[in-house]
């Protein structure tokens, strides 16, 4: 187990360190450069100073995934609430999530219904699931296509899925995927499960959750 456990956190440093080397390099690049005083046109220095943000958001969002790893892998099991009814658990987080998209400019196609079946979760779970969510959709979806949410109810499931286009000008490259990863194991910690189906153009993610 130890063991499994030192190749894993191994895999992932490796990982990150490559994810960030990118972001890192091209905004000393950008700053060397300003800062030296090689780029007298101001608007270059508008353009410039706009992708040294960039750079920086990337690699905010690649430390937060890494401190929310640290912080999975240190729990051991989640304390869940009491079964509620999945409405009472999830419309907040996903109005919350729906506002924050669009107010990024995506445009959202929710096609949730609402049955009365009862869950358990960790709701601090449930609310960083989403912000991780969020952030890829943020990092790797396409603008000009909808972000589709919707609920799917099985004889012993619900079934929340997130599906956007996936975009060839954002930030596509090899990912360490450790948001994925920190989202599939706070779902087995809470007897549930995280399915990610990946296809040329299009990013489909379930989340899933036994009915109590």
């Amino acid at each position: 187990m130890k063991e499994k456990l030192r190749s894993a956190n191994k895999s992932l440093v490796t990982g990150l360190s490559h994810d960030l080397r990118t972001p890192l390099t091209t905004l000393m690049i950008y700053l060397e450069l300003l800062s030296n005083g090689k780029v007298p046109d101001e608007e270059k220095q508008r353009q410039y100073v706009k992708k040294c943000m960039e750079k920086a958001k990337q690699m905010k969002v690649l430390s937060d995934q890494l401190f929310e790893s640290v912080l999975v892998t240190e729990e051991k099991e989640a304390e869940l609430e009491d079964p509620q009814m999945v409405q009472y658990i999830m419309e907040d987080v996903i109005s919350d999530m729906i506002m924050f998209l669009e107010s990024q400019g995506f445009y959202t196609d929710c096609r949730v219904i609402w049955e009365p079946v009862k869950i358990a979760v960790s709701i601090d779970y449930i609310i960083r699931i989403v912000n991780n969510i969020s952030s890829n959709i943020l990092k790797y979806a396409d603008i000009d296509k909808p972000v589709i949410i919707e609920m799917k109810y099985q004889k012993n499931q619900v079934e929340l899925w997130f599906i956007n286009g996936i975009s060839s000008c954002r930030n596509n490259g090899e990912s360490t995927k450790i948001g994925v990863n920190n989202i599939k194991s706070m779902m087995e910690k809470m007897g549930g499960e995280c399915e990610v189906n990946s296809y040329d153009s299009s990013y489909m993610m379930k989340i899933k959750f036994p009915v109590k």
